[in-house]
């Protein structure tokens, strides 16, 4: 008998991102899901999408402009906000 392989939910796909997003190690990054999970139509063949974007400070009149760590990626087409901001 052939074991059937999880399928991981969006939920979950969701839970273990919100995670990531919240470690010291990522604070300079900003994560995105895209594709056929952020759409919630994936099925067994799917991958998950994901993309890491660097925040970059720099300085400007005086004034530091930096990215909100923690904060998910919104730039790809059909993606998923996970901190609610």
């Amino acid at each position: 008998m052939k074991k059937e392989k999880h399928i991981p939910t969006q939920a979950e796909v969701l839970e273990v991102l919100t995670e990531l997003a919240t470690q010291p190690e990522l604070s300079n990054f900003k994560i995105g899901l895209f594709g056929s999970y952020a759409r919630n139509n994936y099925n067994s063949r799917s991958d998950i999408d994901i993309i890491f974007r660097e925040y970059v400070t720099w300085q400007s009149g005086g004034a530091v402009t930096a990215g909100r760590p923690g904060e998910l990626d919104m730039d790809a087409a059909a993606s998923i906000q996970l901190n609610g901001q």
